[in-house]
């Protein structure tokens, strides 16, 4: 309800994929010693400043909410909401997600307008919501 209406009221939201839309995520490895895997100490990410922009503007012209998915650990998404909050860029989450739990729970958000992200192979496993564009490139 708003502003004293009864009938419901949802928000326009659109998912925006971290890795590839909004930034380049690449893991910081290090190797311990002879003969141990690599482990992942951090991840460094570098922003495309075009789609952030978009974001801006959308947001001040439509009434949109944007939701940032990452398919990354949950450092990646701490690490990303620092970031956009410093600058300030409107968003409503930032969430990590298993791929394949985010893809099954799709079917049950309706205030999904469209899920933007870069890579081909995971946009065909959200149907008709999926939105490609270029690493870094306007929506």
């Amino acid at each position: 309800m708003q502003h004293g209406d009864l009938e419901t009221w949802s928000r326009t939201r659109i998912l925006v994929i971290l890795e590839g839309v909004l930034a380049t995520v690449t893991p910081i490895t290090e190797k311990p010693g002879w003969g141990r895997r690599e482990r992942v100490t951090g991840y460094d990410l570098e922003w495309h400043d075009v789609p952030l922009k978009r974001m801006i503007v959308m947001a001040g012209r439509f009434d949109v909410a944007f939701d940032i998915v990452t398919f990354h650990d949950q450092d990646v998404a701490d690490e990303a909401a620092d970031y956009l909050t410093s600058i300030p860029i409107p968003y409503e989450t930032i969430e990590s997600a298993n791929f394949k739990a985010f893809c099954s729970k799709l079917r049950f958000r309706i205030d999904v307008q469209q899920i933007i992200d870069s890579d081909p192979e995971r946009l065909h496993h959200y149907g008709q919501l999926g939105r490609h564009v270029l690493t870094g490139g306007d929506f």
